[in-house]
C-alpha cells in the first residue's frame, strides 16, 4: 500500500525550531518567537509605542497641539502602568521558581 504524503516538505519537530528571545520595548516583557522582524509582544503595544514616539517627535519639533499634550501624558501613564504590572509578574514568577528549587529537599 502506498504511503500518504500530507506535505511536500516534512514539518520540523518543536525541538528543531529556532526560537529567538526578544524584549518588547513598551512593556519590557521578554518573549520567545520564531519571527525575524517581530519586536512587540502583541499588536496593541506596537500601536501604542509608535503613537508615543510620534507625539514625542512632534513635541520636540514644537508642533504639538493642546489636545495632543493630554494624549501624550495619558500614553506615558499607560506605559508606566503596564511596565509596573509586568515587573510584578516577573517578580512573582521568579519567587515561584525559587520556591520550587528550595522546596525540593
Amino acid at each position: 500500500m502506498k504511503e500518504k504524503v500530507y506535505r511536500a516538505r516534512p514539518v520540523k519537530r518543536p525541538s528543531e525550531w529556532r526560537l529567538k528571545v526578544k524584549q518588547c520595548p513598551m512593556c519590557l516583557r521578554v518573549f520567545a518567537t520564531q519571527a525575524k522582524t517581530r519586536t512587540y509582544c502583541n499588536p496593541h503595544h506596537r500601536f501604542i509605542w509608535n503613537q508615543y514616539n510620534y507625539l514625542l517627535r512632534k513635541k520636540e519639533a514644537g508642533k504639538i497641539k493642546d489636545w495632543e499634550i493630554g494624549l501624550l501624558e495619558r500614553i506615558e501613564n499607560y506605559i508606566h502602568k503596564v511596565r509596573e504590572e509586568v515587573k510584578a509578574e516577573m517578580e512573582a514568577e521568579k519567587e515561584g521558581q525559587e520556591g520550587k528549587k528550595g522546596g525540593g529537599d
